[in-house]
């Protein structure tokens, strides 16, 4: 079995988004409230680990995107060691 070239493993294949999923409210339009105080803190707390996922996410592509040139410069060199 071969594995997937990091390439290929970097790139966001749909596991995670970038933005909220279909239907999601953003924010709660004050005086419009028609949810319990509980419910909202709930949505809140919600929404912060959203923030906080997506935040994840970014860092962990940008460390693969990293990883993947430094992997491509360390091949680059090691053709120039063995054709020399």
């Amino acid at each position: 079995m071969m594995a997937r070239p990091i390439s290929q493993s970097c790139k966001n294949d749909g596991g995670m988004s970038n933005g909220a999923p279909a239907g999601y409210v953003k924010s709660i339009i004050p005086g419009q409230s028609t949810m319990s105080d509980p419910a909202q803190i709930k949505l809140k707390r919600l929404e912060l680990k959203l923030k906080q996922f997506a935040e994840v996410e970014t860092f962990l592509m940008k460390e693969c995107e990293q990883v993947e040139r430094t992997r491509q410069r360390i091949a680059a060199e090691r053709a120039r060691m063995i054709t020399a």
